[in-house]
């Protein structure tokens, strides 16, 4: 069996939080939740790890993720919440390095934001990704003060809280 893996560190963290963070999400899977399986994937605060038997590099996935509700308190604009979504997507789509963070200050709040994709999708794979998320935060979560998506590709975060390093 040749397996292929990929890990994705949050682009705000050092090299010595993404090691430690990939070395306990590999390790996790493969001893704790995952021991016989052909593919997993598992999703930590500061990274992402991903393995297959079944060659996944530069192919979009949002199929294997989810989204988290992180403070269920509501906001009452969805548009300055998509705005803002779109704007730390934007960022990171057309960054080299596929990461962006971001802060909107608003007259009662400050949201604070994170997109990344994978870096072994191209430009156009990197937007559909984060696309999606934008589509499922527009249908389940834009109320909400905190929420993550985070898919195979790609991830998109906002909190009410500064949460980057």
């Amino acid at each position: 069996m040749n397996i292929k893996s990929h890990a994705l560190c949050r682009g705000d963290v050092s090299a010595i939080v993404c090691r430690r963070c990939v070395v306990i999400a590999y390790n996790t899977l493969i001893h704790t939740h995952c021991p016989d399986s052909r593919s997993a994937i598992i999703w930590r605060e500061h990274c992402m790890v991903k393995y297959s038997d079944i060659y996944f590099f530069g192919k979009v996935d949002t199929n294997n993720g989810f989204f988290n509700v992180t403070d269920e308190d509501t906001w009452n604009s969805e548009t300055e919440v998509l705005f803002f979504a779109s704007m730390v997507a934007f960022n990171a789509i057309n960054s080299t390095k596929f990461y962006a963070n971001s802060t909107l200050n608003l007259t009662e709040v400050t949201f604070y934001g994170v997109a990344q994709c994978t870096q072994d999708l191209v430009k156009d794979d990197c937007k559909k990704c984060l696309d999606e998320a934008r589509s499922q935060l527009k249908v389940c979560c834009w109320r909400y003060k905190g929420v993550r998506f985070e898919f195979g590709s790609c991830n998109l975060r906002y909190e009410i809280y500064p949460f980057l390093n």
